[in-house]
């Protein structure tokens, strides 16, 4: 029979042992874990290593705790070359998809963990402020999606995880989607990706929501006209002699373009950093010579139209330009409206008669004169073939009298004329203003036509190749650019108000007649840029970048 002693050697060790075994397995792998979790931390995540990172554990439990920087990230400046590259130590865990590029960054915060298995181990998402983190992958090459954008902007935290908002240039893959808000403390959840063949910009690249403004060079010689040449000459731009001095004369090399950027303000646009450019590279500024003051002054006409009509421009030429808009007053010129009629484009000798549509009846008609004339001719020849057979005195007598009536009868004529061509034309004028109206694309045509043959335009170029012309006027300081045509625009938006024109609007289209083209010009190529989607696309950036400040990018 066995001792008690017995009992305990062979069954009650063992089972001891067999009790303490899940103990010591859970020592043994929470030392596994907590070195897998350093290994994670030192060859996934480098930028780590100049911060304070801290893990700690129970090896009871085997939970555990990893404490990492929560990181704020800024882009960096784009003259330095890691701005452009990948960065070649980026981390593969959960969260890192930040550490793909290159950022300034300064710890913000911490956030704790509580592991069981190294698996499950990831890294805080980074802070960064929206606008910059779109500024500066647009400037990238990456491209906004219009119906992501659209999402986020309607359904903001419930946008569906995986959702759009850049995509690559080709527009093949998702470059900024959004990410599981479970890191997030109620901040949009972003992920990232990029890849090397997405990039296809550089240093020399025009930063996204930039402008450059082309200058062409000034004749150096100023062509000899006769009087009579200008006296049957079509008016143009005033010629580029004069503007010399008032402009960029200080600089050395004379600048070859302008660069800037737009900026909302309320319901208008803002000029902002203007740079003057000599081969696409900055020239320093001159203080004698202040940038744009005669365009961005409040005083001056081009002052609310100067930045709208690059805004037009850009699109033209689908520059990424997101954030801005055109404002709607100037984009109710294209309505049907505030067209001009048909009637106007006449007068105006801009459209023959022929070939506009029926639009008045007060015309000209020759046949009520000629028969005028016929009459009175008779007349004359019957009395002097009556004052023939009269004697010399009487005849002399009659004479005297029907020469002094026909004097009398010719200032009564011309009067009267007078008279009814003054009735005749302010008939045709109101006829004109209430005539049938025009597209804004048939009104353009016929405006750059016009300034074609005057030669301050290359029809070639089209209507942007006008508003192009038109903006390096009013950079230069040309009166018919920066007050004819801003004029011109103003009234315009007067009379779509009012929903027509009057005789004192065609009155100063008479006056300002090369002005009103290039003005013409400017609503034709804004008829066309208006309807693209880029504009529906930057209303719904600019407010989900106006709503989401900071982000969450992991």
């Amino acid at each position: 029979m066995a001792s008690v002693s017995d009992i305990i050697t062979y069954i009650g060790i063992p089972l001891t042992l067999m009790g303490i075994l899940p103990i010591f397995y859970t020592i043994l792998n929470s030392l596994l874990t907590h070195r897998n979790i350093l290994r994670l931390l030192r060859s996934n995540t480098p930028v780590f290593a100049t911060t304070t990172t801290s893990t700690s554990g129970s090896l009871i439990s085997g939970i555990i705790e990893v404490t990492l920087p929560r990181f704020s990230i800024a882009p960096l400046d784009r003259s330095e070359p890691e701005y452009w590259a990948l960065n070649p130590q980026a981390s593969s865990l959960p969260g890192g998809s930040w550490t793909l590029l290159n950022w300034n960054y300064l710890v913000s915060a911490t956030k704790t963990y509580r592991l069981q298995y190294s698996d499950d181990l990831q890294i805080p998402q980074a802070e960064v402020d929206f606008n910059e983190l779109v500024s500066f992958l647009m400037d990238r090459g990456a491209v906004p999606d219009a119906k992501g954008l659209h999402m986020l902007r309607v359904s903001g935290l419930w946008t569906p995880t995986g959702t759009p908002l850049l995509v690559s240039p080709d527009g093949l893959g998702s470059v900024l989607r959004v990410a599981s808000a479970e890191d997030s403390d109620g901040v949009l959840s972003l992920a990232l990706r990029w890849e090397k063949a997405w990039d296809q910009r550089e240093e020399g690249s025009l930063p996204v929501g930039w402008i450059r403004l082309e200058l062409p060079p000034l004749p150096k010689d100023e062509k000899l006209v006769s009087d009579e040449e200008k006296a049957h000459e079509v008016p143009s731009l005033e010629s580029e002699k004069d503007l010399v001095k008032s402009t960029l004369t200080d600089y050395t090399p004379t600048p070859t373009s302008l660069r800037f950027r737009l900026a909302p303000s309320g319901s208008l646009l803002t000029v902002q950093s203007p740079t003057w450019e000599y081969s696409h590279a900055s020239l320093p500024a001159s203080p004698s010579q202040p940038l744009l003051t005669h365009l961005t002054s409040p005083s001056s006409p081009a002052h609310p139209f100067f930045p709208s009509l690059c805004l037009i421009y850009a699109l033209s030429n689908s520059l990424p330009i997101y954030t801005c808009t055109i404002p709607s007053s100037l984009l109710d010129l294209t309505s049907p409206a505030a067209s001009i009629p048909a009637g106007v484009m006449v007068i105006l000798g801009l459209l023959p008669e022929e070939e506009a549509p029926e639009w008045g009846e007060t015309k000209y008609s020759p046949h009520e004169a000629m028969h005028t004339f016929h009459s009175r001719s008779m007349a004359r020849i019957r009395a002097m073939e009556a004052e023939r057979r009269m004697p010399s005195e009487q005849a002399q007598l009659a004479k005297m009298a029907r020469d002094s009536e026909e004097r009398a009868q010719m200032m009564e004529d011309a009067i009267s004329n007078a008279r009814r061509e003054r009735e005749r034309s302010e008939k045709r004028e109101r006829e004109a203003v209430a005539s049938v109206r025009l597209s804004a694309a048939v009104v353009a045509e016929r405006a750059l036509s016009y300034l074609a043959k005057a030669g301050s335009v290359n029809v070639e170029k089209g209507l942007q190749g006008a508003v192009e012309r038109l903006l390096v006027g009013m950079v230069r300081g040309e009166r018919l650019a920066t007050e004819g045509t801003c004029n011109v625009l103003g009234k315009w938006k007067g009379w779509a108000e009012r929903g027509g024109m009057t005789k004192d609007d065609l009155a100063l289209l008479r006056s300002e007649l090369v002005g009103f083209c290039f003005a013409a010009c400017v609503v034709g190529l804004m008829a066309e840029v208006g309807g693209k989607d880029e504009t529906g696309l930057a209303a719904d950036m600019r407010e989900s970048l106006r709503t989401w400040r900071k982000v969450r990018l992991g």
